[in-house]
């Protein structure tokens, strides 16, 4: 089983942290974040998931959420990062 994590840019933290709809879930530095996420992916994939670390550009990522109508908050991070691993595997057909 194939999952995808949002993996954000260093340079793009801050602006991050002004647009997403809930900001309070998000760590305060990059530095926190990345370790966090370096050991959830580590945990799941000890479990035996394949997880592919999705680099996530915020403007992008942004302009995708306004034309669904939703607001940036975890649920349409998650469905970001899927949408774009689906639009990578159908690129590979």
């Amino acid at each position: 089983m194939q999952a995808g994590v949002c993996w954000y840019k260093e340079e793009q933290w801050t602006r991050l942290k002004e647009i997403v709809a809930d900001p309070e879930s998000i760590e305060e530095s990059y530095a926190q974040w990345k370790q966090q996420a370096e050991q959830t992916v580590n945990a799941l994939r000890a479990q035996g998931l394949n997880i592919v670390k999705v680099s996530v550009d915020t403007e992008a990522m942004l302009f995708w959420v306004n034309s669904k109508g939703l607001p940036l908050d975890g649920e349409a991070r998650s469905e970001y990062v899927a949408s774009v691993l689906q639009q990578g595997a159908q690129r590979k057909r």
